[in-house]
């Protein structure tokens, strides 16, 4: 199981089968996993939304921050046991 989402304003954290926090210093990020997902991460009115931009045929959910208590982030939650890696980016500015 993988669970992905952001905290505070500066870190996306992935916790579960990987544990990894990552700095995000810009206003959208994006997370791949070898599974060939492509996770959108923009933070906004000091809440993270997460979009999934690429999916594959796994389980997976975005629980939104909207339904959480004291929660600053949407979570991706992905069931299966299927994620080798993940890597972490920002887009190239024009």
């Amino acid at each position: 199981m993988i669970k992905i989402y952001g905290s505070g304003d500066s870190l996306i954290v992935v916790e579960g089968d990987i544990n990894k926090e990552f700095e995000a210093t810009e206003e959208e990020h994006y997370v791949s996993l070898s599974n060939g997902m492509l996770i959108k991460f923009s933070f906004d009115d000091a809440v993270w939304k997460i979009t999934v931009e690429q999916e594959d045929d796994n389980d997976w959910t975005i629980e939104p921050a909207e339904e959480q208590q004291d929660v600053v982030s949407d979570v991706f939650v992905l069931d299966e046991d299927c994620v080798d890696w993940v890597m972490f980016g920002i887009l190239a500015k024009a």
